[in-house]
């Protein structure tokens, strides 16, 4: 789990350096989707989105142990604390996609 937040931080400048291309214009993002169409950095892309989606799914299983709630004397179960966030993440990701795919 340590070694994915190595990629973690990676994305993070990756969309960092992308953001800052569409600021500078449209030749230096063109450049910015040239240098992220060789087949090298789609490889890394793949492994880093692989680590992602680890470093989430172990963090939403953590959940349960960091916030302890208690309903009438009882603690609540673990899926009831770990389903919200995937359900977050479902909502989240399905408005990204109809953005993105022009809805």
């Amino acid at each position: 789990r340590e070694l994915s937040s190595v990629f973690v931080a990676y994305f993070i400048v990756i969309t960092l350096v992308q953001v800052q291309a569409v600021g500078q214009g449209g030749v230096e993002y063109a450049a910015f989707q040239e240098f992220m169409a060789h087949p090298f950095i789609v490889f890394l892309n793949g492994i880093t989105f692989l680590f992602v989606l680890l470093h989430t799914i172990t963090w939403f299983h953590l959940t349960p142990r960091v916030i302890v709630l208690r309903l009438r004397g009882k603690r609540i179960a673990d899926s009831l604390m770990i389903a919200p966030n995937y359900m977050a993440w479902l909502v989240t990701s399905g408005v990204v996609a109809w953005f993105v795919l022009g809805g």
